[in-house]
C-alpha cells in the first residue's frame, strides 16, 4: 500500500492509486453541518477540469494549456505552468513533492503531446516526455497512465515517478482506459472489449476477461473491480473478482459513477444509485446527480449533468445541501474540511463550513 502520508488531502484523480473516490481521513465535514456550506473563494480557471489537493495547495488545468497551483484555504495563486498546448487533458496528481499533468493540442492528437512532472511547491520543471497521458495513478513511486491520444496508442505505460523512465507498456485494443492500482495489480479496460489485470511492477499479464461491448469507464477496485462496457442506454455494469478476473455479478442499464466506499458502488441510471459492491443490489437512489462524485465521512457529493452540486447522506441517499450551478466534467475533491470543484462557467470553486 502507498504511504499514509499521500492519501491525508486528495493528490489524484479519485483520491488514490485504486479510484475510490472515498477519503477516509476527513473529520470536519460531515453529515451534521454539510447544510452549511458556503462558497470560500473561486478562481477563474477556463472549463471545468477537477482539481486534486495536496499539502495545503489545490492544483487544477485547464483548456490553456496552464496548470495552477492555488492556495488550498483562500485560492490565492502560488505558482502556474504554461504549456504550448492548448488543452490539458489530465486531473493532475501529485506525490512526493512532484505534480503530474498531462496536455494535448485540442484539435491536433497526432501534434505536440506532453506529460509534465513539475516540483510540487515552485511549478520548476522536473522531467517532461512527449506523450499524451491520462488517468494518472501513482503508487509506491511508479506512475500509470492511459497513453491513447496522439493516434490511438491504446497503451498501458508505467514509468518511475521521480525521473520519468520508462519501466513498461502494455498494448491493447485502440484505446485504453484509466487505469486504477490495488493491491499490487493494475485494472483497465481496452477497445477490444476486455478488462486486463497487470502486475504493476512487471506489466505481466495476470488475467483478462471479455465484456460484452467496449469498456469505456475506468474501473474501480476494492477486491472486485468494477466496470462500465456500452453506452447509453445500454451499457451495463461488471463486478469481476480482482484477483481471478471470475465475473462475480453483470446489471443492465447501469453505469459506474465513480467509486466504492465501504463496500458501497456507486453507479448512475437515471439518477444516483447506492449499490451493494458483493451483490449489485440496490440500497438506495437518488432521482438527480450521478456522475464525478466524492464520499467523505458519510457524505457523498455529486453533480447532475451541469445543474447542481450536491451533498447526499451517505447512509440514506437524503438531501443535505445542494448549490446551483454549471459543474460539467469535474469531479469533486474534498479534503480538510474543504469542498472543491471545477466549472465551465464560473471557474474554479472552494467551498467551507463557517468557523472549521
Amino acid at each position: 500500500m502507498p504511504k499514509a502520508t499521500l492519501f491525508v488531502d486528495w493528490p489524484q484523480l479519485g483520491f488514490d492509486g485504486a479510484h475510490s473516490a472515498c477519503n477516509p481521513y476527513e473529520t470536519i465535514l460531515r453529515p451534521a453541518n454539510v447544510a452549511n456550506l458556503t462558497l470560500a473563494w473561486t478562481y477563474p480557471t477556463i472549463d471545468g477540469y477537477s482539481p486534486v489537493v495536496a499539502n495545503g495547495a489545490v492544483y487544477v488545468g485547464d483548456a490553456t494549456g496552464t496548470l495552477y497551483s492555488l492556495n488550498a484555504a483562500n485560492g490565492t495563486p502560488l505558482w502556474t505552468y504554461q504549456v504550448p498546448q492548448d488543452y490539458c487533458l489530465a486531473t493532475p496528481a501529485v506525490a512526493n513533492g512532484i505534480a503530474y499533468f498531462g496536455c494535448s493540442p485540442e484539435n491536433d492528437y497526432n501534434g505536440s503531446n506532453g506529460i509534465f512532472a513539475l516540483d510540487a511547491g515552485t511549478g520548476a520543471l522536473r522531467w517532461s516526455v512527449g506523450e499524451a497521458g491520462f488517468g494518472f495513478s501513482i503508487v509506491n513511486g511508479i506512475l500509470y497512465y492511459a497513453e491513447s491520444l496522439g493516434g490511438l496508442t491504446g497503451r498501458l505505460t508505467a514509468r518511475n515517478a521521480a525521473t520519468g523512465g520508462y519501466l513498461w507498456g502494455y498494448q491493447a485494443g485502440s484505446y485504453v482506459t484509466a487505469p486504477v492500482v490495488a493491491n499490487g495489480i493494475v485494472y483497465f479496460g481496452a477497445t477490444d472489449k476486455n478488462v486486463y489485470a497487470l502486475n504493476a511492477t512487471t506489466g505481466a499479464l495476470i488475467w483478462q476477461a471479455q465484456t460484452i461491448d467496449t469498456p469505456y469507464v475506468g474501473p474501480a477496485a476494492d477486491g472486485r473491480v468494477y466496470v462500465t462496457a456500452g453506452g447509453y442506454p445500454e451499457e451495463d455494469l461488471y463486478a469481476f473478482n480482482a484477483a481471478t478476473g471470475a465475473l462475480i455479478w453483470q446489471k443492465s442499464g447501469f453505469s459506474l459513477a465513480g467509486g466504492i466506499a465501504h463496500g458501497v458502488l456507486y453507479a448512475t441510471a437515471r439518477g444516483l444509485y447506492a449499490l451493494n459492491g458483493s451483490t449489485g443490489d440496490v440500497i438506495w437512489n437518488f432521482p438527480l446527480g450521478g456522475a464525478n462524485l466524492a464520499v467523505a465521512n458519510g457524505v457523498v457529493y455529486t453533480c447532475d449533468c451541469g445543474e447542481n452540486l450536491y451533498a447526499l447522506d451517505a447512509n440514506t441517499g437524503a438531501k443535505l445541501w445542494n448549490y446551483p450551478a454549471d459543474y460539467y466534467g469535474s469531479s469533486p475533491a474534498v479534503a480538510n474540511g474543504m469542498l472543491y470543484i471545477g466549472t465551465i462557467k464560473s471557474g474554479m470553486l472552494a467551498f467551507h463550513v463557517p468557523g472549521h
